[in-house]
């Protein structure tokens, strides 16, 4: 068992915001499916007696879409026992649940973190009943839950021109990795582990891509039929060509909500 500080899956691709710059691209891509909860079986089985991550991190799109999340996170839970459980949300969808809900991932000692996309008034005023009931399920079962300002920090992780993704061109892989926000949230994506988001989801978008950010999709992943001796060094490489894609003075902005 190989013991990482986190490992984030998407469980599906659906959003109900459109952020722009998104690192998922789910303001540019139309993708609307979510991973069935079988398939969703099948890779977790694959790796989890192979990888002890510190933390799971479940993600979308936005993962309170999926209609069996319950099942899911049960699911998860079971083969995962000994990580931190992490729902990350955008939490507006939060007033469609009840109770049942709250108590349920309380008991699955799960934790949900909000990440507050804006600071407009009208936003925050679609977040005031969730955060209400957020705050009830606390008080009623323990749930523990955070607030995080995602309006600040965002930042371009990519350049889109002409409805083209263009990667950053500082021809320095090692120094775009070190100031990273991401350098350790390895994703598991179709049954395979990248180095981060970003290069697993590529991918998804391909027609999208500028001809000079191709190159960065001979990226090769890690199977879980790899040897040993190949995952462990995975996990102890820093940085590669694929970091060379991101910029090495971030640009943090404000971006536009959906």
């Amino acid at each position: 068992m190989i013991k990482i500080p986190s490992l984030s899956y998407e469980i599906i691709k659906s959003c109900n915001l459109k952020c722009q710059g998104c690192s998922h691209f789910t303001d540019i891509n139309n993708l609307k499916n979510k991973i069935p909860i079988g398939q969703i079986k099948e890779e977790l089985s694959n790796w989890n007696e192979i990888v002890e991550p510190e933390i799971f991190k479940v993600l979308g799109g936005e993962p309170l879409i999926h209609n069996e999340l319950i099942h899911v996170l049960e699911l998860i839970k079971k083969l995962y026992k000994k990580s931190e459980i992490i729902i990350y949300s955008n939490g507006l969808l939060l007033k469609n649940f009840d109770d049942h809900f709250g108590r349920t991932i309380a008991d699955l000692k799960i934790k949900i973190r909000v990440s507050v996309h804006s600071d407009s008034k009208e936003f925050l005023a679609r977040l005031e009943e969730p955060i209400e009931r957020l705050k009830s399920w606390k008080d009623k079962y323990g749930l523990e839950y955070a607030l995080e300002d995602s309006v600040q920090g965002w930042q371009k992780s990519y350049r889109y021109l002409n409805n083209k993704i263009f990667p950053y061109d500082d021809k320095n892989p090692k120094l775009s990795w070190k100031v990273c926000h991401a350098k350790w949230c390895k994703q598991l994506y179709k049954n395979k582990i990248y180095k981060c988001h970003m290069t697993a989801y590529l991918q998804d978008i391909v027609d999208k891509l500028d001809n000079s950010y191709k190159i960065y999709l001979d990226y090769e992943p890690l199977k879980h039929t790899d040897n040993i001796d190949k995952i462990k060094e995975f996990f102890n490489i820093k940085y590669e060509f694929v970091c060379g894609a991101c910029p090495i003075n971030p640009e943090f902005f404000v971006k536009e909500v959906l």
